[in-house]
């Protein structure tokens, strides 16, 4: 085959002859006939007029012929491939040069259709690909397409390669018009610019604040790692001095790791609850955890200041982080629910993850477990020495949320400050007539008497409850049992719980 291009150049054409009348001064009533009346036509006019020339290239095969170069002052507008022993020239014989000077001109079709700017998307999510025609040769702030994405991405890796001239990550405006990473959630069109550093979608499903996010909280190698999506948050005012609100994106998504050791209150083998929190952190938002059943105010409407998270945060009254926040804006973002056999060794998923949008969107009894502890537990066949204080040691425990009461002990100790009621009750065999004293010890020292008799009157039994005792973070109750003779118990319950 042979390619000839159809090459064109310019040339000027003086044109229309005519014998044109001249002034003759020795006789002005008798003019000359053409310059000094010579008798000789001029043109008159002055045509330009483009010469079409058709420019032979190399023979070869086909597929392999080249088209030749537009000679000086030639510009190429057309390629005409010939195959050998062809007769005749049609229509598919004919294209148009690469670098011919055409303007197109857009009809009104083509601009309903938007047959410059809109394509479907190519390659494999979220490595999306884009190959418009003409294609671009280099990308320029303010180049636009009409994008149909066929599949869904992934938010925070979604790329778009237009042209072939390399990935750009795609992104989207947040509602408080940070730009954060694009979601593609599946087959959906959007005008995608170009704005000199990324693809910016420009009608994004919509990302707007919300009270409720995706939460993820994973189990592996004994730690607990949680996870928030990118998402927008508005928080209160973080001088609280109003009731402005500050709008905040986290362009990546925050995660918090829960390390081995830190059972942040938790008891072993107990169902605890974890509380999320999102912090505000000055501007740069971070992931924050606390045990839902300590003495920690989850209502959104203070500042909260918390510890760097690690192997020591053993607290349920305390709020943990990946780096320690002062004073932050704060918002509940979920809760995580599990049990483990040993507190503090993440070894099984949670048995629950929740999104939250703050302590008024929890049912009314998580709130008050967010307020109280309690605990319930039972014994027998306890031996009592004669006229001696004896701790009753219930060893089968009925509940205890945040695994405050020992079973080999028998002491209760407050994992948090606050006001307590104790009730107990103990039954022996002995029919010897004594007096027998149930008692309360804290710290180890005999501080209230729940009930005392002086009864013989067969197997005899003993109960009572206490008056609101204030305790402090890690003070300990006991029951003591009292009997002026010798005894065994056939049953005891001890019980307790927190008022405030």
């Amino acid at each position: 085959s042979i390619n000839y291009l159809i090459e064109a150049s310019y040339a000027d054409v003086d044109s229309n002859p005519v014998l044109l009348p001249y002034y003759n001064s020795a006789s002005p009533s008798s003019p000359y006939s053409g310059q000094g009346n010579n008798g000789l036509t001029q043109p008159t006019a002055r045509k330009g007029t483009v010469v079409l020339t058709a420019k032979a290239g190399v023979p070869a095969a086909t597929g392999s012929q080249t088209t030749p170069v537009p000679d000086f002052g030639n510009v190429g507008l057309y390629v005409v491939t010939v195959a050998y022993g062809q007769t005749q020239i049609t229509a598919g014989n004919i294209s148009q040069y690469a670098a011919a000077p055409f303007i197109s001109l857009v009809n009104m079709g083509q601009v309903q259709t938007q047959a410059g700017t809109a394509f479907q998307a190519g390659g494999t999510a979220p490595a999306y690909t884009l190959a418009p025609s003409p294609a671009i040769t280099a990308y320029a702030s303010g180049q636009r397409f009409r994008v149909a994405f066929g599949a869904a991405g992934t938010t925070g890796s979604n790329t778009l390669n237009i042209s072939g001239l390399g990935a750009v990550s795609l992104k989207q405006y947040g509602p408080d018009g940070t730009l954060v990473p694009a979601v593609i959630p599946g087959p959906m069109l959007s005008d995608v610019e170009y704005n000199g550093t990324v693809a910016i979608v420009l009608d994004p499903v919509v990302t707007g604040f919300s009270s409720l996010q995706s939460l993820t909280a994973v189990a592996a190698s004994n730690a607990l790692t949680v996870t928030l999506p990118p998402g927008a948050q508005a928080y209160r005012s973080a001088t609280l001095a109003n009731g402005a609100t500050t709008s905040l994106s986290n362009a990546a998504a925050l995660t918090l790791t829960i390390p081995t050791g830190a059972t942040l209150g938790m008891g072993n083998g107990l169902q605890g609850q974890i509380a999320v929190l999102e912090l505000y952190a000055g501007g740069t938002p971070q992931l924050a955890v606390c045990n839902a059943a300590g003495v920690v105010d989850l209502s959104e409407t203070g500042l909260v200041s918390t510890t760097a998270i690690g192997a020591g945060s053993t607290s349920s009254s305390t709020i943990y982080s990946t780096t320690a926040v002062t004073n932050s804006p704060y918002r509940l973002v979920g809760y995580i629910t599990l049990t483990e056999a040993t507190a503090g060794t993440y070894a099984s998923q949670p048995t629950n993850v929740i999104s939250a949008g703050g302590i008024a969107g929890l049912a009314p009894a998580v709130m008050l477990k967010g307020l109280m502890s309690n605990f319930s537990a039972t014994g027998n066949s306890q031996s009592i020495s004669a006229s001696t204080n004896t701790a009753i040691i219930c060893n089968t425990k009925a509940s205890d949320d945040l695994g405050e009461y020992s079973t080999s002990t028998g002491r209760f100790t407050a994992t948090n400050t606050g006001t307590y009621i104790f009730a107990g009750n103990v039954h022996g065999t002995s029919v010897t007539n004594a007096q027998r004293i149930l008692m309360l010890y804290v710290n180890g020292v005999e501080r209230y008497r729940l009930q005392e008799i002086f009864s013989a009157s067969g197997n005899a039994g003993i109960a009572g409850s206490s008056i609101p005792i204030q305790l402090n973070a890690g003070d300990y109750v006991q029951m003591y049992y009292f009997y002026g003779s010798t005894d065994t118990l056939n049953g005891a319950t001890f019980s307790g719980w927190r008022i405030k």
